[in-house]
C-alpha cells in the first residue's frame, strides 16, 4: 500500500487547520481590543479608575472585590469589561460560574483570543464591543462630571475669555468679502 497520498492528506489537513488557528482577528474583533484599550487608558488616573469602577459596579452588578481579584489574575479594565459582558451574554447573566469560565478560556493554557472565545460560548462580539464601548462613554461622562483639583478655581475665572484688543469681537450678520486684493 502507497502511504504518500496518506501522508498528503494528513499534512494538508494539519496545514489547513493551523491556518485557522493563526486567522487574522475579526473586525469586532479587532474594535473590541481597540475599546478595550480605550478604556485601559480612561482607567489609568485615579479619576478615571474611580469611574470605570463604578461604571461596572452599576452595569454589571459586580462587587468591588470581585473586581480586584479580577485585576489581581492580570486582568486590565477593559478586559474585565469585556469578560463581564461575555459573562452576561450567557445564560444565567455575569454570575461567579460564567466570569470564571471565561476567564479560564482568555488565560489559558491555551491562551484564546476573544473571536474564539465568543465562537465556543455561542455568543456575538459585536454586543459585547457595544457594551466595552458604553462603559468607556459613561466613565469619561461621568469623570467630567466630578470636580477635581484643577477645576477648583473655576467659580473665580471669567465666563467668558477676554478679547485681545487688536481683535475686536467679530460676532454679526456678515457681508460678504470683496474680490481682489483688497481682500488679502
Amino acid at each position: 500500500m502507497n502511504m504518500r497520498p496518506v501522508v498528503l492528506v494528513l499534512c494538508l489537513s494539519l496545514l489547513a487547520s493551523a491556518g485557522t488557528a493563526f486567522a487574522a482577528p475579526s473586525k469586532h474583533e479587532q474594535n473590541l481590543q481597540r475599546e478595550a484599550a480605550r478604556l485601559d487608558r480612561a482607567a489609568a488616573t485615579p479619576e478615571g479608575e474611580k469611574a470605570v469602577v463604578s461604571r461596572l459596579n452599576r452595569d454589571f452588578a459586580i462587587s468591588n472585590d470581585r473586581i480586584a481579584s479580577l485585576r489581581e489574575k492580570g486582568l486590565g479594565y477593559g478586559e474585565i469589561t469585556v469578560t463581564l459582558s461575555c459573562a452576561q451574554s450567557l445564560a444565567g447573566g455575569a454570575t461567579e460560574e460564567n466570569i470564571g469560565r471565561v476567564v479560564a478560556l482568555r488565560q489559558g493554557p491555551p491562551v484564546l483570543g476573544w473571536g474564539v472565545i465568543a465562537d465556543q460560548l455561542g455568543i456575538k462580539l459585536g454586543k459585547c464591543v457595544s457594551q466595552v464601548k458604553k462603559v468607556h462613554n459613561e466613565s469619561r461622562r461621568d469623570m467630567k462630571k466630578v470636580p477635581t483639583a484643577n477645576h477648583d478655581n473655576a467659580a473665580n475665572a471669567p465666563a467668558v475669555p477676554p478679547r485681545h484688543p487688536k481683535h475686536p469681537d467679530l460676532s454679526g450678520e456678515g457681508k460678504p468679502m470683496s474680490r481682489g486684493p483688497a481682500a488679502q
